[in-house]
């Protein structure tokens, strides 16, 4: 199962400039547009089944992580928490940002012709709920905040495709030893 709001949830390394693919059932992005916070939380981290040791020494490497990779230089990582539940293995990333406008860029968000901030829905994305506005637009579906909107919400989950080579995924959860 493959979220994908965009290549920071698609592949859960990138953030760390790690060569391993992790996907997520489930996506969770907060922003505190107010604190300059926000989290990344991955549900039921998978790998494919043939890398499943190379996928561990990669969760090991972003445990111990203290930064994201230079790309991602405009945020911060404060925390990083890889753990078990009864989901899966999950992550969660906590960092601040100095820019607003860079961070949101940065994750696709885009400001609309009326002044709201949008995000657009992209294929292989269902909505599992949010504190914006879910609206249709030339037969895509975005989620809008008002241009006053503080914090940002938006839960995604991943919707096969036909076309997707990811049928070997495997979860992580029995391979990780916290």
């Amino acid at each position: 199962m493959i979220p994908a709001i965009n290549d920071i949830f698609f592949y859960f390394a990138t953030l760390f400039a790690i060569n391993v693919i992790f996907v997520s059932e489930q996506s969770i992005i907060t922003i505190d547009l107010s604190n300059k916070t926000g989290q990344f939380e991955y549900i039921n981290l998978k790998t494919p089944l043939n890398s499943i040791d190379f996928a561990v020494s990669g969760l090991k490497n972003i445990d111990d992580a203290n930064k994201f990779d230079d790309y991602f230089s405009q945020l911060t990582l404060t925390s990083t928490k890889i753990y078990k539940s009864r989901n899966g293995l999950n992550a969660t990333l906590k960092f601040s940002f100095k820019n607003k406008n860079n961070l949101l860029d940065l994750l696709y968000f885009y400001t609309s012709p009326n002044g709201n901030l949008e995000y657009r829905i992209l294929e292989c994305e269902k909505i599992i709920s949010s504190n914006g506005k879910l609206s249709k637009q030339d037969e895509f579906y975005h989620v809008q905040w008002d241009n006053e909107t503080r914090r940002i919400e938006l839960k995604l989950k991943h919707r096969k495709l036909k076309d997707q080579d990811f049928d070997q995924m495997v979860s992580l959860l029995n391979y990780w030893k916290e």
